[in-house]
């Protein structure tokens, strides 16, 4: 019996012995860190059918296969697979919300379909596969999230997951560094629409993306967004479709692209709009991700899962926006941004000297070199003494960053 068929026998897969259950098939990857081969007989004991291993004297062993390259393998075995899978893939990627555009198509298309979604951010060279194998045959949606910090990773996720549907949520000012500036990352992203392209797939796009708009493909069905009024955008946003509503418990106008584009789609695949009220409204979002929330009887508009200069340009403009007393800006370092990353984050602090907040707090060693006179820390434990002095009662807060600086814990308490 060959690889595939156990795991058809047995469709359960793992790469973590502490998770790992009776029955799993275990892949023993290595990094720059880690080598799984050290935790086989682990595995084993806890119940592992088989150990997916690339060190070859373990070669005849009971419960191990041996293969030249574990990760490899485990793509392999995705692929084929995805082979098997008779729903319709939908690609997604973008610099900025594409976790919450697709968290948001989720909820909209499981209104009518048996819908499966890549889980959290497994989204890479190992998450995608991951994700492949975990999706039950008779799933009809298949949304597959796909995260790149250098050119070519796109397509190659691309060959393992070969989706007939995509978008790209917008390409902007994130991974820099392994991209090589922005063109880089426009011509990474836009790996989706060249290898949906050769296999005469179909394009959501945003009509108001110029950048999208000019890589679009001819040879592909190219269909846009839904046209849309913004009706509010504080404290939650409220976007306005084709004579319908559509309320969500996220806040600022840069998520109204998200909402958007998940009632476009669910309108191309006939799902319901009041079936798609009701998903809208439902996603409440999670993981310091567009989250409102109070604390120490301020208002929280907390983001710091994630950073760029555009997604933090977005969110500053839409901060800048807000007109009330008592505001007050945190923002944490953006990372991989490269021999980008003091201009980039100049630009932020130049920014925030033209806006109308009351107060602001810098947290990471990068924005510790600009030039500014603005109270700035190291890292978040050296900022939290500080934050927890400020009355910050009946304040606005907007808190950005990268998810390495863990802002959110200056508000996790």
């Amino acid at each position: 019996m060959d690889l595939f068929e156990l795991y058809l026998r047995n469709p359960s897969i793992s790469t973590d012995t502490r998770t790992i259950e009776s029955g799993d098939i275990f892949f023993a990857l290595k990094g720059d860190q880690f080598d799984g081969n050290i935790y086989i007989d682990q595995a084993i004991e806890k119940g592992a059918i088989l150990c997916v291993s690339d060190d070859q004297n373990r070669k005849g062993q009971d419960k191990v296969w041996v293969t030249q390259n574990v990760l490899t393998s485990l793509q392999d075995l995705a692929h084929k697979y995805r082979k098997l899978l008779k729903g319709k893939v939908m690609g997604l990627t973008g610099s900025n919300g594409k976790t919450t555009t697709k968290e948001l198509l989720y909820q909209v298309l499981s209104q009518k379909y048996k819908t499966h979604a890549t889980k959290g951010n497994l989204n890479n060279h190992i998450g995608v596969p991951l994700t492949l194998l975990s999706v039950p045959i008779d799933a009809e949606m298949i949304i597959i999230e796909m995260g790149a910090n250098h050119q070519g990773e796109i397509h190659e996720l691309c060959e393992i997951a070969d989706p007939y549907y995509g978008l790209i949520t917008n390409c902007g000012k994130a991974h820099l560094e392994g991209f090589g500036g922005i063109y880089g990352v426009i011509k990474g992203k836009t790996e989706l629409y060249r290898y949906l392209n050769r296999n005469e797939g179909t394009i959501f796009y945003n009509p108001d993306d110029r950048i999208l708009v000019e890589n679009l493909p001819s040879g592909t069905l190219n269909i846009p967004y839904m046209s849309y009024q913004l009706l509010n955008s504080y404290p939650t946003i409220s976007v306005h479709i084709n004579d319908i509503i559509y309320d969500s418990p996220m806040y600022g106008d840069f998520n109204a692209g998200n909402i958007v584009c998940a009632v476009s789609v669910g309108s191309y695949f006939k799902v319901d709009p009041a079936d798609m009220q009701k998903a809208i409204q439902s996603y409440v979002p999670a993981n310091n991700r567009s989250q409102f929330i109070q604390f120490r009887d301020a208002e929280i508009f907390l983001d710091a899962y994630n950073a760029n200069p555009t997604s933090m340009e977005f969110g500053l403009n839409f901060f800048d926006g807000i007109h009330r007393e008592n505001k007050m800006v945190i923002l944490g370092d953006m990372l991989e941004l490269g021999e980008y990353g003091e201009a980039e984050h100049q630009k932020m602090v130049d920014k925030l000297k033209t806006m109308k907040i009351d107060r602001v707090l810098l947290v990471g060693p990068v924005f510790k070199k600009t030039r500014h006179a603005f109270p700035v820390f190291e890292n978040v434990m050296e900022a939290q003494s500080y934050f927890d002095d400020l009355d910050i009662k009946g304040c606005s807060v907007y808190i950005k960053g990268s998810r390495g600086i863990q802002l959110e814990k200056l508000v996790n308490q």
